[in-house]
C-alpha cells in the first residue's frame, strides 16, 4: 500500500482484481486488497473514475482535462482515448446487449 497524501476518487473490483484511481494520475492494482502496486498511467491529471467492460475485458478511466483511459491488460499498460468533451467524473459501464458506457460531470 501506497500511503500518500494524494486522494483516491475509485475503486473496483473486477477480473479477480482491485483498482484505484486518483489524483495526479494515480492507479493502483492489488489481488488481495492488501498489497498494492502503483501502475503508470501516463497522465498528471486527477483521474475520478473507473468501470469494467466485461465482454471485451477492458478498464475505462476517465479524468479532469478530457482525460480516457483504457486497459486490456488488468491495469499494467494504459492507452490513452480521445474524450468527447468536458472533464469526467464518473463512468459507468451498463453489461447489457446493447453496452454502453455512460460518462458524466456530477
Amino acid at each position: 500500500y501506497d500511503a500518500t497524501s494524494q486522494p483516491l476518487r475509485d475503486v473496483i473490483y473486477a477480473d479477480s482484481i482491485w483498482m484505484t484511481v486518483g489524483d495526479n494520475g494515480r492507479i493502483q492494482t492489488s489481488t488481495d486488497g492488501l498489497r498494492w502496486t502503483t501502475q503508470t498511467s501516463g497522465t498528471t491529471q486527477d483521474l475520478n473514475g473507473i468501470t469494467y467492460a466485461t465482454e471485451t475485458d477492458t478498464f475505462v478511466v476517465v479524468g479532469d482535462n478530457n482525460v480516457i483511459l483504457q486497459s486490456t491488460d488488468s491495469g499494467v499498460t494504459w492507452t490513452a482515448r480521445i474524450s468527447p468533451g468536458l472533464s469526467q467524473r464518473y463512468i459507468k459501464h451498463d453489461n447489457s446487449v446493447t453496452s454502453r458506457n455512460s460518462l458524466g460531470r456530477n
